[in-house]
């Protein structure tokens, strides 16, 4: 069974590995969380706003619905799966 806190690390190491690739590693890391998706649809989603506050310091989210974690990584994490929510994050940082 795989765990909530082993899918975080690898979304953590995903949007590194997209962070450094595409944007030479200017993004701050966001929060990773995961929760039901509330009768919404989506299979996730991201903050546009830095709604994170921690240590004074504040985050934007990236939220994976728990109801699509049971599906194979290779569903889960697609090129495309980080690089929407890195580039949103970076146009909102940069305001491009």
């Amino acid at each position: 069974m795989l765990q909530i806190s082993e899918i975080v690390k690898k979304t953590e190491k995903m949007f590194d590995l997209f962070n450094s690739h595409f944007y030479n590693g200017k993004l701050t890391r966001p929060a990773i969380t995961v929760s039901p998706n509330g009768g919404r649809g989506a299979y996730g989603w991201c903050s546009i706003h830095e709604i994170w506050n921690a240590n004074e310091e504040k985050y934007r989210e990236i939220n994976l619905c728990a109801e699509y974690l049971d599906r194979p990584m290779a569903e889960l994490a697609p090129p495309s799966y980080m690089k929407w929510p890195t580039s949103t994050i970076w146009s909102m940082t940069f305001r491009t």
